[in-house]
């Protein structure tokens, strides 16, 4: 008997579900299912992807879920900081990230 995880890493920068996620009627569609709703808008949004990392399944904190840029990506790309800029600027509208948040290396293990 063994754990499965699955390890992730990227740029990218840590979302949050938005307060009145279960209760505003503009998510009502998404059954309160969040990364529904997550997939949608970065398909919108294009050059994104999500991951979440934690280990809620066994410790019942919730999984923490990062946004990050879609594809292979090093830091010291020139394309880098506008892409970055792009979607911190749709996210923070989107009111997942806080103004003050920046996109960094990010990644974690994911424990099934």
């Amino acid at each position: 008997m063994g754990v499965d995880y699955t390890a992730h890493f990227g740029i990218g920068i840590q979302v949050y579900e938005p307060d009145d996620f279960d209760t505003n009627p503009k998510y009502k569609e998404y059954d309160g299912d969040f990364c529904m709703y997550l997939e949608e808008v970065l398909q919108n949004i294009g050059d994104l992807v999500y991951f979440k990392t934690g280990a809620e399944m066994y410790n019942g904190i919730p999984n923490e879920i990062y946004v990050a840029l879609k594809g292979e990506a090093s830091m010291w790309d020139p394309e880098i900081p506008a892409r970055c800029a792009k979607a911190e600027t749709a996210l923070i509208e989107l009111g997942l990230i806080c103004k003050e948040a920046t996109f960094d290396i990010v990644g974690g293990l994911l424990i099934d």
